[in-house]
């Protein structure tokens, strides 16, 4: 089922409405979490619950985002979304990774996609899984990069480093400041 939502151009917060209908059914969080999350909704041009947004490059499908929430800020051109899911497409349209993690922006001009907070990458083709805590998406580039620490795991051999790029595919991976265990240079 796919959800839209249109912005309007009458600018009312609708923060406070949400905040207090979520309040009424225990959804917003006490504690240190609940400044976070009202802070999230102020400001936002539109709320969308269970969102799902196509990624493209000239019209080409490169993915699918699915987030439980987004937040969307029209003036900024941007979409912040809780707890992202979304898939990359290679250039013949099969699914060529997944990525999960706590939080991301998603810049709706460009496409480009950052996923932040547990961030798990796994391709569907080998048993391959990669974890760090920031990750970056630029289809229009064919990019997939990290520049925080991060792990690769794939049968049994597990490779670390500062970071990563790759294309989309996985094909070309560059792993800087490389070191592991399991695994024979040859």
């Amino acid at each position: 089922m796919q959800r839209t939502a249109r912005l309007r151009r009458r600018r009312i917060p609708a923060w406070p409405i949400v905040a207090v209908v979520l309040t009424g059914c225990g959804a917003v969080p006490t504690g240190d979490d609940s400044q976070e999350l009202m802070f999230d909704y102020q400001g936002a041009d539109a709320i969308i619950i269970d969102t799902e947004h196509r990624i493209t490059s000239g019209g080409v499908p490169r993915g699918i985002l699915w987030a439980d929430t987004a937040y969307m800020y029209e003036a900024e051109g941007r979409m912040h979304v809780r707890r992202p899911r979304a898939d990359i497409f290679d250039e013949f349209g099969r699914v060529s990774a997944h990525i999960t993690g706590d939080e991301g922006d998603i810049t709706l001009e460009t496409e480009y996609l950052i996923v932040r907070g547990n961030v798990v990458l796994t391709l569907p083709e080998s048993n391959r899984r990669i974890t760090t805590e920031s990750l970056n998406f630029d289809c229009n580039s064919d990019a997939i990069w990290s520049e925080t620490p991060t792990t690769m795991v794939e049968d049994g051999v597990v490779l670390q480093g500062s970071g990563f790029s790759a294309d989309c595919e996985m094909q070309n991976l560059d792993v800087r400041d490389a070191h592991g265990s399991g695994f024979r240079l040859e």
